[in-house]
């Protein structure tokens, strides 16, 4: 950690409680120098006396630390392979679905899950159910999926039979229906919380099914070692874990086998 992140994080620590030093020192350095040059700065330590002059720019760097971009059905052929195979292989051999979405921003993760799985239950006529537990440490983005609305630019990959079936227009925006908001419970949770290994909604675990995508690149090795292992000791046997695209290298096949090339689809072993 260069000598302008190690200040930074310092100060965090000291000021607001937040440790930074978790994030991977790449990742928080090109951070620091896009917040630098976005407020016309040149050096480092010009930026260090920002944050820690500035309540604005301390919380704009926080914010941006905390990245909660993401998208409906992000990467289709994950949901593809979701779609054909897993899930109808879990409805096939249980009468509940437990799915876990770990990091879930502001809803678009969870609910695509939900619209699969109601889709293929409608399809083949089945009595099992499914329950989704969302998590996310960003109170703000939990209220934003809570209430479940968006703007149209954000529907890109949402079929149009899709968003006729689960949402309603809804003052320019589009919300989502009733049904599909009562499969998903949202809650507010540390992924680094030692205390617990699952969302105290889940009460359990046993989940067949988790989300943790484009999430554990931001992290050192060893944080993301505490990640994997936590939501591997909250699954079931032979769950399947589901990340980003540029993740694959940080699972150890040990203790998971990728069940298609490419998939970003996981089954612990």
């Amino acid at each position: 950690m260069n000598s302008n992140v190690n200040r930074i994080a310092k100060f965090l620590i000291q000021t607001k409680g937040i440790d930074i030093q978790c994030y991977d020192d790449l990742y928080v350095s090109r951070l620091i120098e896009k917040r630098l040059h976005s407020r016309g700065l040149d050096l480092g330590y010009d930026y260090c006396r920002l944050v820690e002059t500035e309540k604005d720019e301390t919380f704009e760097l926080l914010t941006a630390l905390n990245n909660t971009y993401s998208e409906f059905f992000r990467n289709t052929f994950t949901f593809e392979i979701l779609g054909q195979l897993v899930i109808p292989a879990l409805i096939r051999q249980k009468k509940e679905i437990r799915i876990w979405s770990a990091a879930c921003a502001a809803g678009q993760e969870p609910y695509s899950a939900a619209i699969l799985c109601d889709e293929i239950l409608n399809s083949t006529g089945k009595s099992s159910r499914f329950r989704i537990f969302a998590s996310d440490i960003n109170s703000n983005e939990l209220k934003k999926a809570v209430e479940g609305k968006y703007n149209e630019n954000s529907l890109g990959n949402v079929t149009l039979k899709r968003l006729t079936n689960y949402f309603v227009r809804d003052n320019g925006n589009y919300s989502v229906k009733q049904n599909l908001k009562n499969y998903v419970d949202f809650s507010e949770y540390n992924l680094f919380n030692s205390e617990s290994m699952v969302p105290p909604a889940s009460i359990f675990g046993n989940f067949d099914l988790v989300f943790c995508t484009n999430l554990l690149f931001y992290f050192k090795p060893e944080y993301r070692q505490l990640i994997l292992k936590k939501i591997t000791g909250s699954m079931a046997p032979g769950g399947y874990l589901i990340i980003g695209e540029t993740e694959a290298g940080m699972i150890d096949d040990k203790f998971y086998r990728e069940i298609f090339t490419m998939s970003s689809v996981f089954q612990k072993r």
